[in-house]
C-alpha cells in the first residue's frame, strides 16, 4: 500500500466506523418514535408485559445488531485494512 494512501486511510477510518455505529442509533430512534406514536408499549403493558421484560427485549435486539456489525467491521478491517 502506498504511504499516502495509508495516511489517508488512517484519517478516514474512524469517520467510517462512527458512521457505521450511527445506523443502530438511527434505527432505534425511528422504531421508538413509531412505537410511541402507535402506543404499542401501553397496550402491551395493559396486557401484562413487565417493564424489565420490555427493556430487556430492546437491549437484546440492539446487542445482536451491534455485535453483528462489530464482527463484520473487525473482519473487514483485519482482511483489507490492517494486512
Amino acid at each position: 500500500m502506498e504511504p499516502m494512501a495509508a495516511q489517508n486511510l488512517i484519517f478516514l477510518f474512524p469517520f467510517f466506523v462512527m458512521c457505521v455505529y450511527l445506523l443502530p442509533l438511527y434505527y432505534m430512534v425511528t422504531k421508538l418514535a413509531e412505537e410511541k406514536e402507535s402506543r404499542g408499549r401501553e397496550g402491551m403493558i395493559m396486557m401484562g408485559l413487565k417493564h424489565h421484560t420490555y427493556f430487556l427485549a430492546w437491549w437484546v435486539f440492539l446487542l445482536a445488531i451491534v455485535t453483528g456489525m462489530s464482527f463484520v467491521l473487525v473482519l473487514t478491517a483485519s482482511l483489507k485494512i490492517f494486512v
